[in-house]
C-alpha cells in the first residue's frame, strides 16, 4: 500500500485522490478490483477517514470508482475509448456573408433560462472561482481608496492592472510595457475595438472552422464576410491553408484562437504559430489573437514548471498581432475585466474607440483583480482550477463514451473547458439533440453555431467547466439516449 503523502499545496483529499488515481492508471489496481478500504488508506497515507471519504467520493463523481453496497469502492470498468473527433473536410474557401445571428440568439436564449442545465456554456463552474476572495479585495480597495473607485478611471485603465497583465504576458512569451496595454470590458470589447480599427463593411476576415460563434455574430453585425480555413482538433489551423486563402482573397484581418480554440480545443504548435505570424507579417495582414483560454493548461500537458503555450504575439516582430484576452474564463466573468495589446494598425485608434464605447475602465473591479494578481493568488488559483478542469474533462469523456451511441467521436483537450463531440452518421443531428434536450431542461451548443459554411451538423459542444455531479452524469446519459434516437 502507498506510503505517507509528500508535502504539496494541493488539498489533502486531492493528494489522496491523485495517489489512488495513479495506482489505477499504472495497473496496480485493475478494473473491477476493490480498492483498499477507507481505514486501510487512512492508515497507510497518514490522513483522516474524512479525507479518504472525500477522495473516494470525488473519484466516484468523475466515473473512476463505483460504490457497491457491502463491497466498498471498486475500480469502474473502462468504457470503450472514444476515437478522436475528425478534422473538417472543406471545399476551397469562399468569402461568404455571415448569417448565423438568429440561431446563435436562439441557443443563447435557451442556455440562459434558469431551469436549463448549461452544458453548452464555455465557462468555469462558479464553485471553482475565488468569488469570496475577490469580494474581500474589492471591499479592501474601496475602503483604502474610496475617492478613486468612485470616479472615472483613466481611459486606458488602471496602471496597477496593466503592470500585472504585462507580467503575466511574459509567461506567454510576450514582452509588453504596461503603457502599451489597454484594459477592456472583457475580451468582447477588445475584439470589437480591434475589428473596428482594422475593417470596413464588406471586407473579408479569415477565421477558423469551427470557430467561436460570437466571432461569427460580430462579423455579421459589422457587415463583414468570412473566409474559413479548417481547424484540426489537435493542431489547429495550418499556415499552408492560410497562405492559400491569402492568395485567393483580399483579407483585411484574421481572427483566431490559436491556444485552446473554441469549440474544438485545438492548440497550434509553437512552430506553426511562428510560421503563421511570419506569413502574415510578410503580407502586412493583421491578426487579432483571442487568448482568453491561454492560461487554462492541463497539468498533464505542462510537465514540471513548464510555461503555458506561447501566444502568437510572442513571435510578432513587426506589430501585426493584436492580442485580446480577459480574466472572464479563469477568474471572474462578472467583473468584466479584459485587456488589449494592440498591434501597430490598432494602436492609433484603440484608445479613441474605447473612449467612445465605455469612456473609462471600471476602477473597483480592475483594482481588485490587480491586487489578486499582485499577491500571487492567481498562480495558486490556476494550479487548482486546471487540475479540476482536467479531471472534469476526462469525466465528461468517460460519460460520453458510456452513454452515447457507437461511432461517437470526441476531442482529447489539453486545456480549456470544452469537449467537441461528433455524433455518428445516420442519427440525430446536433440541432435535433439541442431541441429535444432543451425541452427537457438540458442546454448544449449544436455544431451548426460554429461555422458559416456548414459541415458541423453532427457535432455538439459540451462544457467541461461544470463540476461533474450526478446531475451532470444523468444529463449526459439523457443526451446519449437522445443521440441514439430514444
Amino acid at each position: 500500500m502507498a506510503s505517507p503523502l509528500p508535502a504539496s499545496d494541493a488539498p489533502l483529499y486531492k493528494r489522496v485522490e491523485q495517489r489512488i488515481l495513479g495506482m489505477i492508471q499504472t495497473g496496480s489496481i485493475p478494473p473491477g478490483r476493490k480498492i483498499p478500504s477507507l481505514r486501510e488508506t487512512a492508515s497507510a497515507m497518514g490522513v483522516s477517514l474524512t479525507t479518504v471519504v472525500q477522495a473516494y467520493e470525488s473519484l466516484e463523481r468523475i466515473g473512476v470508482l463505483e460504490s457497491r453496497p457491502r463491497s466498498g469502492f471498486v475500480v469502474r470498468q473502462p468504457a470503450a475509448a472514444l476515437p478522436p473527433a475528425g478534422a473538417p473536410t472543406m471545399d476551397a474557401p469562399v468569402a461568404r456573408t455571415v448569417r448565423r445571428g438568429e440561431i446563435v440568439r436562439r441557443v443563447l436564449e435557451t442556455l440562459g433560462r434558469d431551469e436549463v442545465l448549461p452544458l453548452g456554456v464555455a465557462q468555469v463552474d462558479p464553485a471553482l472561482l475565488p468569488a469570496r476572495t475577490l469580494s474581500r479585495l474589492l471591499a479592501e480597495v474601496s475602503r483604502r481608496e474610496p475617492d478613486r473607485v468612485a470616479h472615472y478611471a483613466p481611459v486606458a485603465g488602471s496602471m496597477e492592472l496593466r503592470r500585472q497583465v504585462a507580467r503575466r504576458l511574459a509567461l506567454a512569451g510576450v514582452l509588453a510595457a504596461p503603457e502599451e496595454l489597454l484594459t477592456t470590458c472583457g475580451a468582447t470589447e477588445g475584439m470589437s475595438i480591434a475589428l473596428r480599427a482594422l475593417t470596413h463593411p464588406g471586407d473579408a476576415v479569415l477565421i477558423a472552422s469551427p470557430t467561436y460563434h460570437f466571432f461569427l455574430q460580430m462579423l455579421e453585425l459589422m457587415g463583414l464576410r468570412a473566409v474559413e480555413v479548417p481547424s484540426h482538433p489537435h493542431t489547429g489551423i495550418s499556415p499552408a491553408d492560410v497562405a492559400e486563402a491569402l492568395d485567393r482573397f483580399d483579407i483585411a484581418a484574421c481572427v483566431l484562437t490559436p491556444t485552446w480554440n473554441n469549440p474544438d480545443g485545438s492548440c497550434m504548435p509553437p512552430a506553426a504559430k511562428a510560421e503563421l505570424v511570419q506569413l502574415l507579417s510578410s503580407r502586412n495582414i493583421p491578426l487579432v489573437e483571442d487568448d482568453v483560454y491561454g492560461d487554462l493548461v492541463f497539468p498533464s500537458s505542462q510537465p514540471g514548471n513548464a510555461p503555458r503555450p506561447p501566444a502568437c504575439k510572442a513571435f510578432d516582430d513587426h506589430g501585426v498581432v493584436t492580442l485580446v484576452s480577459s480574466f472572464s474564463k479563469t477568474l471572474t466573468p462578472g467583473y468584466r475585466v479584459g485587456y488589449l495589446l494592440p498591434g501597430k494598425a490598432v494602436a492609433t485608434k484603440a484608445l479613441e474607440f474605447k473612449g467612445m464605447s465605455t469612456l473609462s475602465g471600471a476602477a473597483p473591479t480592475e483594482l481588485a483583480v490587480a491586487e489578486y494578481l499582485e499577491r500571487g493568488l492567481y498562480d495558486r488559483h490556476l494550479v487548482r482550477v486546471t487540475r479540476e478542469l482536467e479531471q472534469q474533462t476526462e469525466a465528461m469523456r468517460l460519460a460520453v463514451s458510456r452513454h452515447f451511441p457507437e461511432g461517437t467521436r470526441a476531442t482529447t483537450p489539453r486545456g480549456g473547458c470544452i469537449l467537441w463531440v461528433e455524433l455518428p452518421p445516420g442519427g440525430p443531428t446536433g440541432v435535433d439533440v439541442f431541441l429535444r434536450a432543451a425541452a427537457e431542461g438540458i442546454g448544449i451548443s449544436p455544431g451548426l453555431l460554429f461555422s458559416n459554411s456548414g459541415g458541423f451538423e453532427r457535432f455538439l459542444r459540451l462544457s467541461t467547466g461544470l463540476r461533474f455531479t450526478p446531475q451532470v452524469e444523468q444529463a449526459v446519459a439523457r443526451l446519449g439516449a437522445i443521440a441514439r434516437g430514444m
